[in-house]
């Protein structure tokens, strides 16, 4: 299994944006709460309508903002602020719905035990977020629920906000930890790899040998280097759940 990546470029996120919502307005509007307010996909799926709904008449009116009490730390310190792109967002999925302040905001086609409405679970949306992927044509196999969280880390470092407000964002105890989050780490070993240069790269023929030798017998055909791009690109062939690891 694969470890979950953050979506780095901002392109890409607004490919797969545009491909979610073709697929769920409901997964969309998730996803924007969730690299807008940095969440665990627990706490989000947690949600009732009565905590985003102010109040209803001709137009549905959101809140300015809320708190948020984490269910994996127990802590109500998340302050979570509207913005126009969550409005939007939750604007054109609640349209789409019967507003009982009661039920689960991302709500399930399918219903608990006892009829009862019943929220997504995290294994439908990391479904439904591997096949926005692939419509977005990017590699499915590193797209997963917590995708949306690192996403959110890594959108905040690329803003210039220091390591040290990035890791309170997200509840981790060091820095280290942080930079392993967001595949911080990993990125600058590979770049430091790639310009480790040696200069032996131009030891041996500088010139292709005729294809016969001198007795008209054909020489043996010299194996071709192959370079970074030569290699075959992965492909979305793996249809297993990513490794989601809380964060």
């Amino acid at each position: 299994m694969k470890l979950v990546k953050p979506i780095k470029d901002r392109g890409e996120v607004r490919k797969f944006s545009e491909a979610l919502y073709e697929v769920s307005p409901r997964e969309f509007a998730l996803f924007v709460m969730g690299i807008t307010w940095g969440l665990r996909i627990s706490d989000m799926l947690a949600l009732r309508i009565g905590d985003v709904v102010a109040g209803q008449g001709k137009r549905i009116q959101l809140v300015k903002e809320l708190h948020i009490r984490e269910r994996k730390t127990g802590k109500l310190s998340c302050l979570c602020v509207m913005t126009d792109d969550i409005r939007r967002a939750l604007w054109m999925y609640l349209t789409t719905r019967h507003l009982d302040l009661s039920s689960p905001l991302f709500l399930s086609r399918e219903h608990g035990p006892e009829g009862q409405p019943k929220a997504i679970s995290r294994w439908q949306v990391c479904r439904i977020f591997k096949r926005a992927a692939r419509a977005a044509r990017l590699p499915s196999e590193y797209i997963g629920t917590h995708t949306m969280r690192k996403t959110f880390g890594y959108g905040l470092l690329r803003n210039g906000v220091p390591l040290e407000r990035i890791m309170k964002h997200l509840n981790h105890s060091s820095e280290r930890e942080t930079l392993k989050y967001l595949g911080i780490e990993e990125d600058q070993l590979c770049e430091d790899k790639r310009a480790l240069k040696w200069n032996v790269g131009n030891i041996g023929p500088k010139t292709q040998p005729s294809r016969q030798n001198r007795n008209g017998f054909p020489r043996k055909s010299y194996v071709e280097i192959p370079t970074e791009e030569s290699y075959p690109q992965n492909t979305d062939s793996t249809d297993f759940l990513p490794l989601e690891m809380e964060g």
